[in-house]
C-alpha cells in the first residue's frame, strides 16, 4: 500500500509531467492553463519549482496568440478597437496596445 508522502510525490511528478509535455508541444504558458484547465500563475510556479525548460514564443505574438497581422487585418476590416477586442476575445487596452505598438489605424467608432 502506498504512503500519503508516496502519494503525493507521485501526483507532483504527474502535474510536472504534463506541464513538460505542454511546453514540448510548443505551447505558449497561456495556451497550456487553458488546455490543462488551471490558472497560468500554476504554470509559471511549477515551471521555476521544478527547473522546466519552457522556450519563449516568439515576440510579436501575444497571450491569446495573435499576432500584429491579426490586429491589422481586423483594421482593414473596418472595426472599431471596441469590435476587434470583441472578435478576438481580448481586452479593448490590448488592441489599444497593439494599435500604438504598431501604429494601426481603426475605425473611429464616435459618434459624430
Amino acid at each position: 500500500m502506498e504512503t500519503w508522502s508516496q502519494m503525493n510525490e507521485r501526483h507532483i511528478q504527474e502535474k510536472k509531467s504534463f506541464i513538460e509535455k505542454a511546453a514540448k508541444m510548443g505551447l505558449t504558458q497561456s495556451q497550456a492553463s487553458t488546455r490543462l484547465m488551471i490558472p497560468p500563475q500554476t504554470i509559471c510556479n511549477y515551471i521555476k519549482k521544478h527547473g522546466i525548460d519552457w522556450p519563449r514564443t516568439s515576440s510579436g505574438w501575444g497571450r491569446k496568440g495573435y499576432s500584429k497581422e491579426d490586429y491589422i487585418l481586423c483594421a482593414q476590416s473596418d472595426m472599431t478597437k471596441s469590435q476587434a477586442a470583441k472578435h478576438l476575445g481580448v481586452s479593448y487596452n490590448s488592441v489599444a496596445g497593439m494599435q500604438e505598438k504598431y501604429g494601426i489605424r481603426f475605425r473611429d467608432g464616435r459618434k459624430p
